[in-house]
């Protein structure tokens, strides 16, 4: 009688992310695709996922975020605006690795695709070795949890950080105030889009208001330094911060103009 040992081989999947696509892609956490693509009835939990920013959403050459690996697929029904009403399945990530900055193919060796046309190409290559943080999901919609994510995350770039606490005196740029705890090294232009750690290129932001400043939700105006606050939020708590002025660094000076005007036209 013969013996077969069953092996399930993992698979690595290189996704192609398009900002703003209508799916529900969060870099780290999920991404969605129709049912019905090339390979999408072909990826399984425990696969691995590398997201990579199209040539349209990316600002340069630098399209690979990180990689992670597939914890679940959940059935999702088609999008309201979709014509061939797919369903969509949704892959939710575990063990998230950033790369940080993020990695053009140049940087690995070459595009290991054989088809630049799929959205999803299955791959034959170990990022292992570039990877530079490990982020855990969060497991569930625990406040404290989800801080905790976040914090992790923010926390990459502790010379920056160190630079803009001494820089703003330990206070928010914004509020004014900290605590330290919370006070987070935020990148006035995308680290992934300038990769510039540079002081004149950062600010000291509460984690709250960093998330805010990320989401578009709140601005500042490269020529008066007005702090600007979005209509869906003015009624909120951080209301209060419309039209003050930021607060400036302890030698007396704001943050380059070049890179909040770039941010605010973002």
């Amino acid at each position: 009688m013969n013996n077969h040992l069953n092996v399930e081989i993992m698979a690595t999947w290189l996704v192609l992310h398009k900002k703003h696509s209508g799916y529900g892609d969060i870099v780290g956490e999920t991404y969605e695709y129709p049912v019905g693509i090339a390979n999408s009835l072909q990826i399984k939990a425990g696969d691995y996922i590398v997201f990579c920013l199209t040539k349209k959403s990316a600002n340069n050459d630098k399209r690979l975020l990180g990689y992670g690996r597939i914890k679940e697929l959940e059935p999702k029904p088609p999008l309201e605006d979709d014509p061939k009403r797919r369903g969509r399945l949704a892959a939710h990530l575990e063990d998230y690795h950033k790369f940080d900055p993020p990695l053009s193919f140049d940087d690995i060796g070459g595009d290991p695709r054989t088809n630049f046309t799929n959205s999803i190409s299955r791959i034959e290559f170990d990022f292992g070795k570039f990877t530079s943080i490990e982020i855990a999901a969060p497991i569930n919609d625990d406040f404290n949890e989800k801080q905790y994510f976040a914090r992790t995350i923010r926390r990459g770039q502790p010379k920056l950080r160190e630079s803009l606490l001494k820089a703003y005196n330990h206070k928010c740029a914004i509020s004014g105030h900290g605590p330290e705890s919370v006070l987070e090294a935020c990148h006035i232009e995308p680290h992934s889009i300038s990769g510039n750690n540079q002081l004149e290129n950062g600010l000291l932001l509460r984690s709250d208001i960093h998330c805010l400043f990320d989401d578009a939700l709140i601005k500042i105006n490269p020529k008066t330094y007005m702090i600007e606050v979005d209509d869906s939020i003015i009624d909120s708590p951080y209301g209060r911060f419309h039209g003050q002025e930021l607060h400036k660094r302890i030698d007396g000076t704001f943050p380059s103009k070049k890179y909040l005007n770039t941010r605010y036209k973002g």
